[in-house]
């Protein structure tokens, strides 16, 4: 029997640590003290009648293994759910395919929430819950999974599984009303069984054979008898639920978070896939779907009809337009925790176009940019990329940050290498953002400041997942020769070209002894969407290390990992070399668009002078390299296996070199890449000190030399 009393790990964050209501009398599902329930993934007797019966058939599969773990198909049968004094329990019954498809769950359970998905959630399950939300870079087209009226959820967790030996995993996040909140992994374990991951308890059993059937057809009760399936136990704590409404809506989803299945529960009323999820809106569906497991009073949220006008006082918190709401309560949060008082209604007189605020659309009266705000943003057309990933688009602080997308821009000034060979691995004629049918490196474009290392490799990246494979040589030590014993990344896919039993190991040239390692490589996704992928390792003199991966990402935009590299992709380049194994010096020259990589310089461990780049174009298995490295062969075919390929046999350096750091534009005082206004007042600021950051002419004095040495650097830095 289940120890309704299990003690919450002292790891798990305290802001979720909330009073729980000292007595369950108000809720009107059976609440027994010491429920039996096991969280093993099949239905107790304890949970008594499902709350929710499936009415949909299953376009994600129907499994028929009838084993406890894996299965080969996908489906929500129905759902059980009990509250004790201390944990809501619940089971999905039916199966997940054990193909890493996604389980969402979202649970709404106090004031607050999201009805319509943000992009600005904690970063769970590779930002997987972020995929779902608001498109950053197109909102109009791409608003957001929104759920019914009556649903606004403020916890998620998502789990997937598959593998040998089969293993379950699940991530969790805090869903507050104006994004952020806490979230994580809570870990992984086996099937049918109880696996406590925290303070959560999670068990699968992928038995069931019965519940619907393949389809997309009206089934009414086609779920009902199955009492396997996913299990949860969550600590009401955790939740932050002290009373009233509960209410839970689950889907499945695809690996990527990128393809909605026709398995909601409760059901769709018969329906095929939803598909894109960012488009999904359940209220325009007839029914609800979500489940209520325990009745109350449903709380308010941005957007809640019954909060009243955001033009007008109100004692409750919150109002009814959504976007005004939040942007109102990002100012001043008080306006969605206690009451919208007067001070909120004249914010939203000032930031909404609604309440009459501001126009700032290059003096017109129009809100340029669609976002229901009168802000900065309609100082420009279309919405602007958020570049430095604070939440808040660019434009709107009045600059534009450098940005991550994939394409050039003035900070990297002339190309450190240009392409001499055509390319054996398709010249891509497509002009897409995401898709490309060849790949080609035309032009290395980099640079470093005091933080970073940019690189955007200017070319194509075709999108069957073949790899850009990246080698950085930036201190001390390193690998001439790639060894076979480095950290497993990629399917290791990095050790695949290192010394094996068929051949030495990849051997760069005499000059070039790599220290850190990167791959990108995108493709379609199970719904057909293009996801972009990174994976990085350092490269230890005496192998080993330490590596790991970003992704999936979007094309065109910032795509961010915990340890700081960006990556970002723009396959739109129809120009540069063209199909062949010909010498053609010079012909990538001009290409402007490709794959772009930032890098924090503290990850490689850079310990000053110079660094060096060798990158090429390799097969999606690492075993077949192309002819297109940086920089090029002087002409001639595919390399063929990286195992055998020796650098040093080819005439010329296969790498190209960035300068030191000193070098580059000491007169840029803020690195944003130009010497400018903003320098010069710096500058001016520290006229007649000591200052050691303005003195550039080293005679111990900001002064006239100096602001010389200023003048003389005008302009964009080299």
């Amino acid at each position: 029997m289940h120890d309704a009393n299990r003690s919450i790990r002292s790891s798990f964050p305290a802001s979720l640590r909330t009073s729980i209501l000292a007595s369950s009398a108000a809720m009107t599902v059976a609440s027994a003290a010491m429920a039996q329930v096991y969280a093993d993934g099949t239905v107790d007797a304890a949970y008594g009648k499902p709350l929710a019966i499936q009415d949909t058939n299953t376009q994600f599969g129907n499994s028929n293994l009838g084993v406890v773990d894996r299965a080969n198909g996908s489906e929500i049968d129905g759902l059980h759910a009990i509250v004790t004094g201390t944990h809501l329990y619940f089971i999905l019954t039916g199966n997940l395919e054990s193909n890493f498809n996604r389980l969402d769950v979202f649970i709404d359970c106090k004031e607050g929430g999201q009805n319509t998905l943000r992009n600005d959630n904690a970063n769970v399950n590779f930002n997987g819950l972020n995929r779902l939300g608001t498109s950053p870079t197109d909102p109009n087209n791409f608003p957001g999974l929104t759920f019914d009226a009556g649903f606004v959820p403020d916890f998620f967790m998502v789990v997937n599984g598959g593998g040998n030996p089969y293993t379950i995993y699940m991530d969790w996040a805090e869903l507050l009303t104006l994004g952020g909140g806490t979230g994580g992994y809570a870990g992984s374990g086996a099937a049918g069984v109880e696996n406590v991951l925290g303070p959560f308890l999670l068990g699968i059993n992928n038995s069931n054979v019965g519940g619907v059937i393949g389809g997309n057809e009206f089934n009414p009760d086609g779920g009902a008898g199955v009492t396997t399936g996913i299990e949860f136990g969550i600590p009401l704590d955790v939740l932050g639920y002290t009373g009233g409404a509960l209410k839970i809506c689950a889907f499945v989803n695809n690996g990527s978070h990128s393809f909605l299945s026709n398995q909601v529960i409760a059901g769709l009323g018969g329906s095929g896939n939803l598909g894109e999820p960012r488009v999904v809106n359940f209220a325009t569906i007839a029914g609800d779907q979500f489940v209520t497991v325990v009745e109350g009073e449903t709380g308010s949220y941005c957007g809640d009809p019954a909060t009243g006008s955001c033009c007008e006082t109100s004692k409750v918190p919150f109002c009814s337009n959504a976007i005004c709401c939040n942007a109102v309560c990002a100012v001043d949060p008080s306006c969605c925790t206690e009451a919208w008082d007067s001070a909120c209604a004249d914010l939203a007189g000032q930031l909404c176009v609604a309440c009459g605020g501001q126009k700032t659309c290059n003096g017109s009266t129009d809100d340029c940019n669609g976002n229901g705000l009168a802000d900065g943003c309609d100082i420009f057309y279309g919405v602007s990329l958020d570049c430095n990933l604070d939440g808040i688009p660019d434009e709107c602080q009045g600059e534009v940050f450098f940005c991550v997308d994939g394409q050039w821009s003035e900070e990297y000034g002339k190309g450190l290498a240009v392409q001499d060979t055509q390319t054996e691995f398709g010249n891509s004629d497509i002009g897409a953002i995401n898709t490309a049918n060849g790949s080609e490196l035309d032009v290395a474009y980099a640079f470093f400041d005091k933080d970073h290392l940019h690189i955007l490799l200017a070319g194509n990246l075709e999108s069957n997942y073949n790899k850009v494979e990246i080698f950085v040589d930036c201190r001390e030590g390193g690998q001439n020769t790639l060894r076979g014993d480095n950290v497993d990344v990629d399917f290791n896919g990095l050790n695949r070209m290192g010394t094996g039993e068929t051949g030495p190991g990849l051997t760069f040239d005499a000059g070039f002894a790599a220290d850190f390692y990167m791959n990108m490589g995108g493709g379609p996704g199970g719904d057909s969407a293009y996801d972009l992928y990174l994976n990085w390792a350092t490269l230890p003199t005496e192998g080993g290390g330490t590596g790991g991966f970003g992704g999936p990402g979007d094309a065109g935009i910032p795509n961010a990992m915990p340890n700081g590299i960006m990556f970002s992709i723009n396959n739109t380049n129809v120009l540069g070399v063209d199909g062949g194994t010909g010498f053609v010096p010079g012909a990538g020259a001009g290409v402007l668009t490709g794959m772009e990589i930032k890098v924090p310089l503290s990850l490689i461990d850079f310990d000053g002078g110079s660094i060096k780049v060798c990158a090429f174009v390799n097969s999606s298995g690492h075993d077949f390299t192309s002819n297109q490295v940086m920089a090029g062969i002087g002409g001639g075919p595919s390399l063929g296996d990286p195992r055998n390929v020796n650098f040093q046999a080819i005439l010329g350096d296969q790498f190209f070199v960035l300068g030191t750091e000193e070098n580059l534009c000491p007169a840029d005082f803020n690195d944003d890449g130009f010497v400018n206004g903003a320098d010069l007042t710096g500058l001016l600021g520290a006229w007649g000190t000591a200052s050691a950051i303005y003195d550039l002419s080293g005679d111990g004095i900001v002064g006239g030399a100096d602001l010389a040495q200023l003048l003389a650097e005008w302009g964009a830095c080299p």
